[in-house]
């Protein structure tokens, strides 16, 4: 084989491997997304209680947990898993309460607008209105 042959061999298994690597990362990365939406979408459902939310979660395993608290029943639990494959699994995530209920499920992202995974606060507040 002539050496701009190889060249062209060896250039297209260098892509080849880089395509799959990429295909690999990218898949991983989707199921990831697919796991963390189920528990946090699926699983947990509008109008939990704090502690229906966290009976769930605990069934994942062991988690720290950070509280934020405001007036009106609005507060935030921040949650991280202990186990890394847990954690690998679900990653860092805040869920929400609005009115003792649970109505989303979000990335915090520092000052910056947070990521929504599921956001139920349009579903809870149409089915606790008066008609």
């Amino acid at each position: 084989m002539s050496r701009r042959g190889l060249v062209l061999l060896a250039s297209l298994t260098t892509s080849v491997l880089v395509l799959s690597i990429a295909a690999y990362f990218y898949k991983t990365h989707q199921d990831f997304l697919a796991q963390r939406h189920h528990l946090l979408c699926d699983v947990l459902r509008p109008g939990m209680s704090r502690d229906q939310v966290l009976h769930v979660l605990q069934q994942e395993g062991d988690f720290t947990m950070r509280e934020a608290d405001w007036p009106g029943g609005f507060f935030a639990l921040d949650i991280q898993f202990t186990n890394p494959k847990v954690l690998h699994k679900y990653g860092y995530f805040s869920v929400v309460f609005i009115d003792y209920k649970y109505t989303r499920a979000i990335i915090p992202r520092g000052s910056d607008s947070p990521e929504f995974i599921c956001d139920f606060y349009q579903a809870i507040e149409s089915i606790t209105q008066t008609p």
